[in-house]
This record gives C-alpha cells, structure tokens and sequence, in this order.
C-alpha cells in the first residue's frame, strides 16, 4: 500500500502538476510506447484468434463431411432393411436344406444393389456358415468368423442396427493394400425375434473418397484412418499421430510452420478423418521493410512534436483564456462566453459553446415543460381510477350484498377492492409489473361482475415469464374499461373480453378485444382527435407515447357490432426483469 502510496504521489506531483503544454509531451511520449505495446500485442491476438477461426472452419468442413457420410451410412441401413426384410431372402435363412435353389434370393438382393451406388458386394450369411452373395470384385470370405463367439456378440449387441467394420474385421479380405467398408447387422426372425442370419454390405474407399473430393480445390489435403492408424484412402501427406489413437473430440496439432494437422474421430463408424491445412502466416520482414518502418517511426515522432508545439500555442493558450471566461459556469450560471477569439477553430469553438448553452437553455424549459404535462397526464390518469363515483357505486353494491346476507360475495368484494387499490397505487412508481397489472384488471372485473352480473367473460393468456417484465403503470385498466362501457354494456348481452400479452423480438404485444358493440372506423378517428375524458383510449396512448419515446405504440381494430381490439406494443429497451422469486415475495409481502 505505501508503493502505492508513492506512486501516486509520485504521478501527481510529476504529472498532473504540469501545465498543459507539458502534459502534451508527455502523453505524445507515452502514446507512442503504448502504440508499440499494443501493436505487439495486436500482432500475437491476432494470431491466436486467425488459429482459432481457421480451427472452427476446418472444424465445420469436417463436420460436414461425417455429415454427408452419416447420409451414405443410412441409405445402406435403408438398403440392408430393404434386404432382411425380403419374404425369399428369409425363406432362405430358415431353410435347413443344404443344396436351395437361390437364384430367385440372389435376383432379388441385385435389384435392390442396383439401386444403390458405391456397393461391392452384398453377403447373406446363415448361422450354420453357409452364404450367397453378388459382388462386382474379388474377395476371400472367412467363414470361420462366423463362428467366432467374440465377433458374433458384437453384431449381435447391435440388436439389428449396422455394425461398420474395416474388411468386416477380419471377415472379407479384399487384396494387398485394398479395403473395404462393411455394413455387417444380425437378421432375427420376424416371429421368434432370434437370430436367423447375418447380412453384410461392403462398400469400396469410393464411398469415403467422395466425401471430401469437392474439397479438392481449396488447399486443403484429407485423408481416412481407421482406429488402429491404418491408412484406408486420401493424400499420403495427412500423416496419422499414434498419440492421438484413443482421442474422442476434434483435436488440432502443429505441424510445419504455416501447417496444421486436424484429427477428427468419426461418430457412427470406426474411422479418423485426418486434414491438413495450410496457414499463410505473413513473412518476415525485409530488410528494406525495417528500414521503411523505422524511418516512418521517425517522421511520425518528428510530426507529434511539431503537432505539440502547435497544439500548445494554437490551441492551449486560446483554452486557457476560454476557461478563464467560462469559470461562473461552474457556479451553475449558464452564461456565454465574451471573450475575442480569433476567427478561426477557436472562434468556432466559442460560438459553438456559446449555441450549445442557448440549446441546452431550451432543453432545460422543453423538459421541464414535458415533465410537467407527463405529471398532469399521471394525475389526470390517477384521478380517473380513484374517482369518487366508481368507489361510491363500489362500495354501495357492497352494502346491498351486506343487506342479502350474501356474506361470501361481501368478502369478495372487499377483498377485490383491496387487491385494486393496493396494485393500484404500487408504492407511487411509474412502472408495474404486467402481473400486478393483470391482478389490477382481474380485481376490477371481479368488482364490476358483482355489480352487474355476468355481462363479461374474460380471458387472459401470458407468455411464460412476462408476468415479471415492467411496463408503464394504469395503461390496461382503462382500456378494459372501455371495453366495459363502450363494448359490453351498450350490447346488452354477454360479452367476451380477451387479453393477450406475447414478445416478439422488440416489442411486448398486448391485445385487448372485446366482443361488444365495435366502432366505427370514422367514431376511432373522432375519439383520437378529440380530448374526449369519456375515452381512456386517446389519454393512455398518449402516456405510452411520452413515456417511451415512440409514436408507433398502438393498433386499432374494429369491426361495428362485432368486436373492438386495442393492440399495444411496449418497447423492450426500458424493460426491467425481475426474478420470479423476487416477485411472489413482493405479492407475499402486500
């Protein structure tokens, strides 16, 4: 802490003691040291985030490619269904006859390879050895794999899915240095579920090799490996890591400089996808270059003193003098400046100093002028809740529920109330949550249900989690209110009232429909255009406008004698969330 201590100390008196002119310099000098810092250290992020992004593409150009392999692996699995589940083919398996008459199973297993592309040979083999098979090369069967227990669980533990071998792992052998791709799946009987026989699909290294061959042109060199770093197909240059044989994930080695060596183990089959990618870092510089860039250095240092020196007499000095004008602004004295400058940036600067203070002037009246109809809108808004009226009616349907004995509707009622005017007036804030709002809308239809019966029906659907979102306080009330008198009532008949609040990607959408009298088009722009108290409609737009700062806040909707629907849009800027915890205990708490 003592460092520290002098440290500052130490700065204070070196530096912020300086005058202008000085502080100039030494901030030139200290610009300079930080640029080359940060030009280093731009240089090394730089490299770091170029081996990263080149990782990410490498990294999506082999996802792609397992992902058109996977596609080839499932129209095999397509094929092999097509197979097993061939009435002649089964007939075949459950034969117990030794000499069978197969050209009808082999004719319909090569209609169904015709179909297909890149398949070398289809094997059927029964449990007890004996097979058929088409092929289009050359290949050595060892049937005594068939019998080997190990071998024969791991296709059977598939349980009918394929099991993806290289040379079926010991089953097909296909020359010196060539392989295959086998496709081995159990067949069980449809009936029994137990095991009849074994199919298997050989496909050539064509069916890898067409995976990247598109890629061909773009530098980059491929290659596949099987688990046990055997080379299966590609450039000879995608060299495979024996360190990297047990690895799982997309792993990245460096190679060469300016070389990358990618490793990607295949998620449905038993194959490394290994990709070399060439990074054209930028060469060292010449000798020429240094000299050009030390010789810039130079100039640049000997331009920032020149620049220093003009800023000290040009530029400081005129400050100076303006500051010395401008101190009773300090006091709160929004004066302007008097000083002569002369006609130049300086003078600019005055005048420009001078508007802004005649600007900020106008500001301050526009905004005490705004604050102070945002105040009587509030009030007048307020006013409209807590009217005497609505009270007096509320509380002498009270007393007629009272006079009936009707104690349950008095509790509710009471209660009701309680819940308006607590939610209501929500500690003076500008701003409710959209569940208080709802609670004060439920509150009054509860309340105005009581009073004239089951004229309305509502109903309110809310996105998951908006209950705990703000929005300007009192703006749904009015409007259901609305709904009420204007809508319900003039109909004379039960009347639906719907409420809607979703999120889109900017905006909080609120719907209010009734389904009473409706309006019409030419009534609405009467009502927007006149300062109409009968209306909430035109006043609460009106906060909404104000308060958020937008024009285009609200949609109107009417069809006469069928419906009217009032479509808000609240702005997500100023939203405040709060957690649902924070807000039950809140409501707990009133």
């Amino acid at each position: 802490m003592r460092c520290l201590d002098r440290a500052k100390a130490y700065i204070k008196k070196r530096f912020l003691g300086k005058n202008l002119s000085q502080k100039v310099h030494v901030l030139f000098g200290f610009s300079i040291s930080l640029y080359i810092i940060l030009f280093l250290l731009f240089l090394i992020i730089l490299k770091g985030n170029l081996d990263s992004h080149i990782n990410e593409m490498n990294y999506d150009t082999m996802a792609s490619i397992e992902n058109d392999l996977n596609s080839s692996f499932e129209n095999i699995s397509t094929m092999g269904e097509i197979i097993i589940n061939n009435s002649e083919i089964r007939s075949y398996l459950r034969s117990t006859q030794k000499s069978v008459d197969t050209f009808e199973v082999l004719s319909s297993i090569y209609s169904v390879a015709t179909a297909f592309n890149n398949i070398d040979s289809i094997y059927v083999f029964k449990l007890d050895g004996g097979y058929i098979n088409i092929s289009n090369v050359f290949t050595e069967v060892n049937v005594g794999m068939i019998d080997n227990t190990e071998w024969k669980e791991r296709v059977f533990s598939e349980l009918g899915k394929n099991l993806i071998l290289v040379n079926g792992d010991g089953l097909f052998h296909v020359g010196e240095g060539d392989n295959i791709l086998s496709f081995i799946r159990v067949v069980n009987d449809i009936n029994t579920q137990k095991p009849i026989g074994i199919l298997a699909i050989n496909t050539s290294m064509r069916l890898l090799e067409n995976t990247y061959k598109t890629m061909s042109d773009t530098g980059k060199e491929f290659a596949f490996y099987d688990e046990a770093g055997t080379f299966l197909c590609g450039s000879n240059k995608c060299e495979f890591n024996d360190e990297l044989k047990d690895a799982d994930t997309f792993v990245t080695k460096r190679k060469a400089f300016g070389w990358l060596a990618h490793y990607y183990p295949m998620k449905e089959a038993p194959l490394i996808l290994v990709e070399n990618a060439k990074i054209d870092y930028i060469k060292q510089l010449p000798i020429q270059s240094i000299v050009l860039v030390i010789l810039v250095a130079a100039v640049t240092i000997f331009c920032f003193t020149l620049f220093s020196l003009f800023i000290k007499h040009q530029i400081t000095r005129p400050i100076e003098s303006m500051v010395a004008s401008m101190d009773n602004v300090k006091s709160g004295w929004l004066r302007r400046v008097g000083i002569k400058l002369p006609n130049d940036e300086m003078g600019k600067l005055k005048d420009s100093y001078n508007n802004m203070l005649i600007e900020i002037n106008h500001l301050i009246e526009e905004l005490l002028d705004k604050e102070k109809y945002l105040r009587r809108v509030e009030l007048e808004a307020m006013h409209e809740q807590i009217k005497p009226h609505f009270l007096y009616n509320t509380l002498d349907m009270i007393g007629s529920l009272a006079l009936d004995d009707n104690a349950e509707d008095v509790y509710d009622a009471i209660e009701a109330l309680g819940v308006f005017y607590r939610n209501f007036l929500n500690k003076g804030e500008q701003e409710i949550l959209i569940g208080d709002e709802l609670e004060i809308i439920k509150s009054y239809l509860k309340l105005q249900k009581l009073r004239y019966g089951k004229i309305i029906e509502e109903k309110i659907v809310v996105d998951k989690g908006l209950e705990n979102r703000k929005i300007l306080k009192l703006i749904l009330q009015p409007l259901v209110e609305n709904s009420l008198y204007h809508g319900a009532i003039p109909k004379g008949e039960l009347c639906r009232i719907y409420i809607k609040i979703k999120e889109t990607e900017k905006d909080i959408v609120i719907s209010i429909t009734d389904t009473g009298v409706g309006m019409s088009n030419d009534k609405i722009k009467k009502i927007m255009e006149t300062d109409s108290k009968s209306f909430g409609l035109k006043r609460t737009i009106e906060r909404i406008r104000n308060f958020y700062g937008r024009e285009d806040v609200c949609q109107l909707k009417s069809k006469p004698g069928y419906y009217f629907q009032v479509i808000l849009y609240i702005p997500k800027v100023t939203e405040k969330v709060i957690s649902q915890d924070c807000y039950n205990t809140n409501r707990s708490s009133d």
